[in-house]
């Protein structure tokens, strides 16, 4: 079942199809009395419609008409929002002093604040979500208005339709945030080459970058690691409840648990590989950036080329996967590209940043982002 696959962090996820045929209506224009009659001895089935509440069609999609879930659907959409608006309002108080070289130099470390002040605020704003995600399970569980495939099916795709359009325009409006103060800090840094001493400068510049660039990677590590646990747990509870399985509180626990011990065993396997020791058993190259101070080495940009080749392919392998009626044919190329994907995004934030050029910097974001985009429109 293709809508039943789990897919990795940043992975293109099909919604689930509601689809259910509809009823064959036998009309009887001569005789009303009788659809009347019919109508009075079903109350049961009158009351279980009247329990859901109207919702406006440009909402359909992402409201089920049940209020005990509604409710904490507008909970998620809020929490993220209010998380959004204080991230911008932490760094536009971080920048707010700073216009030129000397007045970075002055504040820097009130946007280093910024940095770690939003990460805590996002790690908040994803524990709370995933509680309310763990409730609104409960909710689809127990009620007796979820017994039926259709209805509890059609409330956890909403769930998915909800917090993964959240997830995604948090994670947009961060990196809105962290590119836009990037390029600022550049400009007024930039400035200083003509009146600090140059060394002095590029140092300057060189910490700002590092700066925002472990920023960066540990905001989108938490985003990632976040959605992929929460759609973890939706899809694992989708299967439980297709399996008839409605203890959704050990499911949710189980699966927080088992995503802790392969994020664990992941990050060992990359510190015990060949790979890495060998780095470790290298000697430090002396002024290794002053080799490559400018220009960009064609290794380098053979590298980067390469990487945004895989994702290209990669996003049309999902685009593909998605669109398939029998993704088992499809599952072995999926797990051989889910190992490249891992590979691929580990050696690109494993880069050794203080090596590369001032192009090559440039050139490293510029890919960073595109590939960036390419995931995110593939979602």
């Amino acid at each position: 079942m293709k809508n039943r696959m789990i897919i990795c962090v940043l992975a293109v996820f099909c919604a689930l199809s509601v689809g259910c045929g509809d009823k064959k209506e036998v009309t009887e224009p001569e005789n009303i009395e009788v659809t009347e009659e019919i109508k009075e001895e079903e109350p049961e089935k009158e009351e279980k419609t009247e329990e859901k509440a109207d919702v406006p069609e440009s909402d359909e999609e992402k409201r089920t008409g049940y209020s005990s879930l509604d409710d904490i659907l507008e909970k998620i959409e809020k929490e993220t929002k209010d998380s959004e608006d204080h991230a911008v309002e932490l760094m536009g108080n971080a920048m707010e002093p700073i216009s030129d070289y000397d007045t970075y130099v002055a504040n820097k470390e009130g946007v280093t604040k910024a940095y770690s002040d939003i990460f805590s605020n996002s790690e908040k704003m994803y524990k709370s979500i995933g509680d309310y995600a763990l409730e609104y399970c409960q909710i689809v569980a127990q009620g007796d208005e979820f017994k039926e495939y259709k209805e509890w099916d059609n409330a956890l795709t909403v769930f998915y339709k909800v917090f993964d359009a959240q997830y995604t325009d948090y994670y947009k409006t961060l990196d809105g945030i962290y590119t836009d103060t990037y390029k600022n800090l550049d400009e007024y840094i930039s400035s200083g080459y003509d009146t600090h001493d140059y060394s002095e400068a590029s140092d300057t510049w060189s910490e700002m970058y590092e700066r925002y660039s472990d920023s960066w990677s540990e905001m989108y590590e938490q985003y990632s690691d976040s959605w992929g646990l929460l759609y973890e747990e939706y899809n694992n509870v989708w299967s439980g409840l297709y399996n008839d399985d409605r203890n959704v509180e050990k499911i949710i626990a189980d699966t927080i648990n088992g995503y802790k011990s392969e994020s664990t065993k992941s990050s060992e396997e990359t510190e015990d590989s060949p790979e890495t020791k060998e780095a470790e058993e290298k000697e430090p190259v002396e002024d290794d950036k002053s080799e490559s101070s400018s220009g960009i080495r064609p290794e380098f940009q053979k590298a980067m080329d390469e990487y945004v080749a895989f994702f290209e392919e990669y996003c049309e392998f999902l685009k593909t996967y998605s669109e398939s009626s029998d993704t088992t044919k499809l599952l072995k190329q999926y797990n051989d590209y889910m190992k490249q994907y891992t590979e691929t995004m580990q050696a690109l934030q494993e880069m050794d940043t203080g090596s590369m050029s001032k192009e090559e910097e440039k050139l490293y974001m510029d890919t960073m982002t595109k590939i960036n985009k390419m995931l995110l429109d593939a979602m």
